[in-house]
Formats: structure tokens, C-alpha cells, sequence
């Protein structure tokens, strides 16, 4: 049947052409693009240059219209409708206007759903633009820090790292590196020694601040991103293995710039004033009758009065006027440092109007004859009355990397194009203030610095790959956009099932195998980190890859490989052996390649969790006792089971790897592929699946309610949907669907008792699983006040 396709702009329906044929076409998933998961999209769409449309685009042909014209560089609001009834919301786009004779014939538009829509609102912004000012910390103690309790679920926390030392543990010896020769290599002591070095403080004995790498809460930057771009993200991205993920602060992959720096403004002036009485130009030896220019510094400003201007001087002597005696006058700064990377914006009224980042000498000009004081050169920056008449307050801010200070110098100097008589300063001595630098910031610890170069939409990207995300997009009234995230198991099982044996043209039907891949890759970044080559040179592999063939009688099956590649790396943690008495003690992450210097990893992202292990920390000042420390983990643990041992709950790779913290494997099952992707891989190499062309003339109601988690029957055949594509004009749906049997299709199901029907977290108690652990044991395993989303297949396993 046919249906009539209704286009609203704005609430404003368009007129269209009878004869023109629209197509949507909805499509369940492309997991390497994320405007392509589930959304829908048209082909352009032609209306007529009818009056009704003429008024909603504006004229936009006419160039003359400026004031209240239609602006064809933003989406506006849309909607379809059909005959009445709300098909979907999104955005619509002017592409063209079409003109015959002078006149316009017709519009172009392109309609965008709701996710792709999204992803042109997101556009190429990063995620350290967000606001997460909220989580900076005024004078942080890291060593108060790196105890943080993280059952709280702090936005910050600080593990146990380094981004340039290799650590050690080795109790009652903080000689230890010296000891063994081993000084000038990076390498550093961390046990405590409680026989002895209590008061000894050694760069190789102790963690230190600059020592430790920030690691932010992926649920603090979904809440920026909801506040930034009003959107409203629900279903499996507020469960804490999710949301609870955590994200490097280790600004590793971004160039040093304003954002990467840390900023200092908090800074006093020595309070001083000068003035250049202008008839000393003259010799006179008092001010009478003439205006001092005011340099007067207070505060965190400078202040220049009106007087700071260039001028005839018409009170000179007729021997002076002859030579037309001028003024002019300059506020000069330089900043002296050992920092290699630094800036200082010099500001006037709030606007930078300069900025130095490279360290200058003071000049050592004296005298102040014509020709002694070089006005358009010299060692410092010039703001000179050319440019900058007048009253005006002049500010500093600066910004840094690394330990050390800044020294800024200015000083107030005056020219006069020819020497009258008398001796006068043609400038002041030089005001100094210093500003002391630390590799973490002088007064606060600011996380969007710190943050890696990352755009938004590559962030949300990287959850929806690596937890096999499905995004419903819904714009509701007020314009904010709700984005549901379901789980792949769970989107397919909560799909309703219609029978369309009765709507189906017979008449054709191609069927083909479901897909032509010989195997999986699920990858990370190549290693680059001294852990990661190690243990790609042990394993012959990456770290939290998963690489696999399919095979059938020894023969490879033939195609390419269905490949899933995540630009971040994936670090193995170290678990640190006492080296004097030979037991596991500590896990840490070492930041640095196989050399102990700092490498560029980019977007890192792993779990965290606390530790009892006693280590010591060097203040500076003293050695200090420190336990119950933040470690990194690539095992996410939720609270203990019914029995009090460890639960663990899912796993940061994608294959089986040995959980570093326990040094067994009972969580190797706890893979990604393993927890959120077999249903699905299920689906593309089983050899019972099949993939079906066919179309179909679809009753109004069903093509209303249609999604693409839908089952269909079609003479008791069964189908999942991978997309279908609507013909308004003729009412063909064009159907690529996975035809599967029962068994597969079980996959999906999951009992009422363990899932909400509104995808809301659900506290079981004793539940109860049977899984399957890496030695091929069948094992009972006991989740208590779990929070269950997705497929519950080897979701948990306890650690006793």
C-alpha cells in the first residue's frame, strides 16, 4: 500500500511533489562508524517552490534577503509523519534550491535521524573542551589522594604509576638501587623500610607527586557531555562497570598548547608607581605645569593613565619646537625561566594583546641620552602608544609545564625624538614577580589539561565498539536528545515479532550465506610501552587482543576476517615481587618505554581499585607510611558475594587474559568478546545462518512500529532484521535480513527475573549462574546486589 509521507520544518508541513519517490532506510549496525548505528537517513528529498515552502526556506535563493533569511548553514527541527501518525524525529537540511528562468522550481532537502544528527551536533569538538571544572583540586595532596577511597566513586582518582621511573619493591633496604649499581637508570624503591631510612630522602627511595597519573571517571565525562550538548544518556552507559570505566589524565597524544599547560593567575604585583615629569625635557627642575605619566602597579594589575600617549610637547623651547620634539611611551616585558615550555599572555583590559614563550634577559641600558635606550628593539616585548593610547589596566597570564618558576620583569620607558637639554630617565628600573611552577600546577590540578586529545564522538565510539553498544536516539519536545544504550543481546531481545507471511511478494527472493569472514581481529594500538612490548615478546601477541581463525577438517574458511580495531591501547599491569622475600605484593602501571623514559600513548583506559600493600611516599621533606592505595586493575570488581569474596565483573580486553591482581585466571572468562559480542559473532559464523533479499507491501501500523531489533516470521521461518528500506511512494519495504534458527534465536532470551523492562538496573540477590572457568571446571558462581544488563553469560566469577 501506499503511504502519505508528511515532512514538517519547524512544525510547518512542506508540500511535496506527487510524483516524487521518498526512501528511509533503517540499518541495524556499522560498528565502524558510529553515525551508522542505528539511524535512519534519506536520499535527497525534492519539494516544490511552493508558497508554503517559499515562506519556510525564505526565499533562501534571494541573496538580498539577510535580516530573518532562512540559514541554510544549521539543521532545523523535523519530523515525519504518516497520514497523521509520528514516523520519526530529526533534523532536516536545505541542500539546494533549483531555478528555472530566474525562478525557483524546487527544494532540495536531506532529513537526518536522530543519531546522525547527533554526530554533526557533537561535530569535531574533544573532550577536553567539556566543563569539568568541577573535578579540578585547589592544592591537591597527592598523597592523601592516592589513598582515595574509591567505593565513593570519585571522578579523580590517582594510581599507583610513573611516567618516567621504573618501579621496585624491595622491604628494609631504601639503599637498594645504589646498592646494586643500579643508580641513573630511573629506578626507584618503593617498599617501606621500617629498619631503617625513616629520615633518609633519596630520589630513589619513595613515589613521588610527579610520580603519580590521574585517571578520570567515564560517567564525570558522559555528565559534561549531556550538560554541553542538552542530551540525556540512559540504559547501560549508567552501570558501574561502564560508568565506573576510567579514562588516563596523561595528555600523552596532544601537542603542548594552552590547553595542555597549567595555568597560573593568582599572583601579586609589587606595588610600586613611577611618573616621567615631562618638563625635565627642559631641565626644570620641578613639574609645575605639567601632567605626569602614571605607571602604577597594584595588586594583579598595572595601570596606565591617559597619559600614556604619543604627543607634541608644545610647552618646549622655540629651539626644541623647531626640531617638532615628540613623546612616546611603552610598557616593555620579558620573562626570564629554564622551562622549555612556557607562555605568559600579556593582557590590557582583559584582552591579550601579546603573548612570550620564550625566556628573555633583562636589558642593562643605563643612561638616558639620545641613543642610549634602543626604543624599537631590545631583549623584552614592546607595547608601545602606537597601538595602545591611552588608560588602560595590563594584566599577566601565565602558563607552564613542569618544575621550576617564571620570572616576569616590566618596566615603563619613554622616547623623545630629539634630546633637549637636561638629563632625564628615558625609562624606570625593572619590577619583578616570580611564579613557581610544578609539573602538576601551582594552586589547582586542572583535569582538561590533563586529559587526552580525543574528540567526543570517538569517545562514545570506543564505549559502543568495545561494550557492543546499541544508541537509540530519541528528540523529545524540549529538544534534547535521550540516548538509550542497550546492549546488542539486549536490544535484539526486546524487539516484538511480527508474522508478514501475508504481505510478502513472493515473487523474489535471494538468499546468500550470511557473511563471507574467515575469522575475528579484535584490536588495540600497536604496543608501544615497555610492559606492552614485554609482553607481546613473552606471548607472542597483543595485550587484550583477540585474534582468531575458523577452520572446518584443517581447512581455513575462506574470506577476510571481521575486524574491530579501538585507537587506544591496553596496558598489562604489573604486580610487583618483594625482591626479599619473593611474594607478590603491589600492581602499578609503568608509563614509559623499555628505556624508563616518558612515551605517548594517547587514550588509555582501565579500572581502578584499592589496596592495602604498605608503600612509602617522599614529601620532599620526609618519608612518609602510606596503605590502602589506589591501584589500576584490568578486572572490574563490584562488591563481594554472599559468601564475602571478591566479585568480579567484567574484563577490560577483548580475549582471556590473567587477572594481575589475584595472578590466576578464574576471571579469563571475563572477556569482552566473551561477555557482550558472542551472540552476535554467533550469528555471523554459525553455518545455519542465512541472509535473505526479499520485500514486502507492509500494513501502516506494522511500518509505524517497525524497529530494527524486530523479529520477523515468514512461514514459520524466522528472521532478524539487518536493515529495511521504505519506498513512500510505492509502499515497498525492501527487506537484508539474518534467517536463523530456533536455536540461535534463543540467544536473545533472557528470563523475566533477571531484566527490566525499561532497562533499569535490577538488584539481584543470590543469583546463582553456572560458568565455565579457563580449566573447562563448571563452577556455581554467586552474584549478590548485582546490577545485570545485557547478556549474563559468564558474567560473574568470585575470587576466593
Amino acid at each position: 500500500m501506499k503511504y502519505e509521507l508528511e515532512i514538517y520544518v519547524e512544525g510547518q508541513r512542506l508540500d511535496t511533489f506527487d510524483f516524487e519517490s521518498i526512501n528511509l532506510k533503517k540499518s541495524t549496525k556499522d560498528f565502524k562508524d558510529i553515525s551508522k548505528v542505528f539511524t535512519s537517513f534519506s536520499r535527497s528529498i525534492t519539494v516544490p517552490a511552493s508558497k508554503t515552502n517559499n515562506r519556510v526556506f525564505k526565499h533562501y535563493q534571494n541573496i538580498n534577503i539577510v535580516q530573518g533569511g532562512f540559514d541554510a548553514r544549521s539543521l532545523k527541527d523535523a519530523e515525519l509523519k504518516i497520514n497523521g501518525n509520528s514516523l520519526e524525529k530529526g533534523k532536516i537540511a536545505l541542500e539546494s534550491v533549483k531555478k528555472r528562468l530566474g525562478t525557483a522550481q524546487s527544494y532540495t532537502v536531506r532529513f537526518y535521524g536522530g543519531l546522525t544528527e547527533l554526530k554533526k551536533r557533537l561535530g569535531e569538538d574533544y573532550i577536553h573542551n567539556l566543563d569539568t571544572s568541577a573535578d579540578n583540586i585547589d592544592d591537591p595532596d597527592y598523597k592523601s589522594l592516592l589513598s582515595a577511597n574509591l567505593s565513593a566513586n570519585p571522578n579523580v582518582a590517582f594510581i599507583l604509576s610513573s611516567l618516567n621511573r621504573r618501579f621496585i619493591y624491595v622491604r628494609n633496604n631504601y639503599n637498594y638501587v645504589s646498592d646494586n649499581d643500579l643508580s641513573g637508570q630511573n629506578i626507584v624503591n618503593i617498599a617501606r623500610d621500617f629498619t631503617g631510612g625513616f629520615s633518609t630522602i633519596s630520589d630513589e627511595y619513595g613515589v613521588v607527586d610527579s610520580d603519580l597519573v590521574g585517571a578520570y571517571r567515564v560517567g564525570a565525562i558522559i555528565d559534561a557531555i549531556e550538560s554541553k550538548y542538552n542530551l540525556n544518556f540512559t540504559g547501560a552507559v549508567d552501570f558501574d562497570y561502564i560508568s565506573n570505566y576510567r579514562i588516563l589524565l596523561n595528555s600523552s597524544d596532544r601537542d603542548v598548547n594552552i590547553s595542555t599547560m597549567n595555568e597560573y593567575i593568582d599572583y601579586t604585583l609589587n606595588s610600586n608607581t613611577h611618573q616621567f615629569p615631562k618638563n625635565t625635557l627642559q631641565g626644570e627642575s620641578s613639574p609645575s605645569g605639567y601632567f605626569p605619566t602614571l605607571f602604577n602597579a597594584s595588586g594583579n594589575k598595572i595601570t596606565t593613565t591617559d597619559e600614556f600617549e604619543s604627543r607634541f610637547l608644545p610647552e618646549l623651547s622655540q629651539y626644541d619646537k623647531t626640531r617638532g620634539v615628540q613623546t612616546k611611551h611603552q610598557l616593555r616585558v620579558c620573562v626570564t625561566t629554564t622551562l622549555n615550555t612556557f607562555e605568559v599572555d600579556v593582557l590590557r583590559n582583559g584582552e591579550v594583546v601579546g603573548t612570550i614563550s620564550e625566556s628573555q634577559s633583562q636589558e642593562t641600558a643605563s643612561s638616558g641620552w639620545f641613543g642610549a635606550f634602543d626604543f624599537n628593539s631590545g631583549t623584552d616585548t614592546r607595547f608601545s602608544t602606537d597601538q595602545y593610547e591611552g588608560a588602560a589596566d595590563w594584566t599577566f597570564k601565565a602558563r607552564a609545564v613542569g618544575n621550576g618558576s617564571l620570572t616576569i620583569s616590566y618596566r615603563f620607558g619613554k622616547q623623545r625624538s630629539q634630546q633637549a637639554t637636561g638629563a632625564s630617565p628615558e625609562f624606570t628600573s625593572y619590577d619583578s614577580f616570580t611564579i613557581a611552577t610544578t609539573t602538576s600546577g601551582d594552586s589547582f590540578y586542572n583535569v582538561s589539561s590533563n586529559l587526552p586529545k580525543l574528540k567526543i564522538k570517538e569517545f562514545i565510539g570506543i564505549l559502543t565498539k568495545q561494550f557492543n553498544l546499541i544508541p537509540d536516539v530519541t528528540i523529545n519536545e524540549s529538544g534534547t536528545h535521550t540516548v538509550d544504550f542497550k546492549h546488542y543481546d539486549y536490544y535484539i531481545n526486546q524487539g516484538n515479532s511480527y508474522d508478514i507471511t501475508e504481505y510478502v511478494d513472493i515473487d523474489s527472493e535471494i538468499v546468500k550465506p550470511a557473511n563471507f569472514y574467515s575469522g575475528i581481529e579484535f584490536n588495540y594500538k600497536e604496543p608501544e610501552s615497555a610492559m606492552q612490548q614485554a609482553f607481546f615478546k613473552v606471548n607472542n601477541r597483543e595485550y587484550g587482543s583477540l585474534n582468531y581463525e575458523v577452520s572446518q577438517n584443517s581447512e581455513r574458511i575462506t574470506g577476510n576476517s571481521f575486524e574491530m580495531n579501538l585507537d587506544t591501547h591496553r596496558l598489562p599491569i604489573e604486580r610487583l615481587v618483594d625482591l626479599t622475600l619473593g611474594i607478590s605484593t603491589v600492581n602499578w602501571l609503568q608509563l614509559t618505554d623499555l628505556n624508563n623514559e616518558k612515551v605517548d600513548l594517547g587514550a588509555v583506559f582501565l579500572y581502578a581499585m584499592n589496596d592495602s600493600t604498605t608503600i612509602n611516599y617522599n614529601t620532599g621533606s620526609t618519608n612518609q607510611t602510606i596503605a590502602d592505595i589506589v591501584i589500576p586493575s584490568n578486572m572490574y570488581y563490584n562488591g563481594q558475594d554472599s559468601d564475602n569474596q571478591e566479585l568480579a565483573v567484567s574484563g577490560n580486553f577483548f580475549g582471556s587474559e590473567s587477572d594481575e591482581y589475584f595472578a590466576n585466571s578464574k576471571t579469563s572468562s571475563l572477556g569482552l568478546v566473551n561477555l557482550y559480542w558472542d551472540s552476535y559473532l554467533s550469528l555471523m559464523f554459525d553455518a545455519r545462518t542465512r541472509k535473505v533479499k526479499l520485500s514486502a507491501f507492509l500494513p501502516e501500523q506494522t511500518m509505524l512500529n517497525l524497529k530494527t531489533n524486530d523479529k520477523l516470521n515468514i512461514n514459520d521461518r524466522k528472521f532478524l532484521i539487518e536493515s529495511f528500506e521504505t519506498n513512500f511512494g510505492t509502499g515497498r519495504t525492501s527487506f537484508e535480513l539474518i534467517e536463523v534458527t530456533s536455536e540461535l534465536l534463543n540467544l536473545f532470551k533472557v528470563n523475566d527475573n533477571d531484566f527490566s523492562s525499561e532497562l533499569s538496573a535490577l538488584t539481584i540477590t543470590q543469583y546463582k549462574h553456572v560458568g565455565l572457568l579457563s580449566n573447562g571446571e563448571m563452577t556455581n558462581i554467586t552474584g549478590s546486589n548485582v546490577n545485570v544488563i545485557g547478556n549474563v553469560k559468564n558474567r560473574f566469577v568470585t575470587i576466593d
